[in-house]
């Protein structure tokens, strides 16, 4: 038993914590994605790694994309070149945007 909780000692302490969420001083401007219109998809939802300078975000990649095959990481990635962070945000972040139709 002691070593057990040895070991889940040393697994949470090199664990690194993630960022704080993005705070946006200029929100991306989210267009709902013609395809998904087209064929009333009511939500999606899409997660981006962005490396951020000077609070604006940069080499920006979708990680997760869902529903796939409706245009929704394709949006964000447009909608995210528009936004601006609030100053102070550097560094590889996580971006997460929500499409929600009505």
């Amino acid at each position: 038993m002691l070593i057990l909780s040895a070991a889940l000692a040393v697994l949470a302490v090199q664990q690194p914590s993630a960022p704080p969420p993005v705070e946006w001083s200029r929100r991306p401007p989210i267009e709902y994605p013609e395809r998904a219109l087209s064929e009333d998809i009511r939500r999606g939802r899409v997660t981006l790694k962005c490396r951020f300078e000077q609070a604006m975000p940069l080499d920006c990649v979708v990680v997760e994309e869902t529903p796939a095959g409706y245009g929704f990481g394709a949006a964000a990635l447009r909608a995210v070149r528009r936004g601006v962070a609030t100053p102070g945000v550097e560094g590889e972040r996580t971006v997460v945007l929500n499409f929600v139709l009505g």
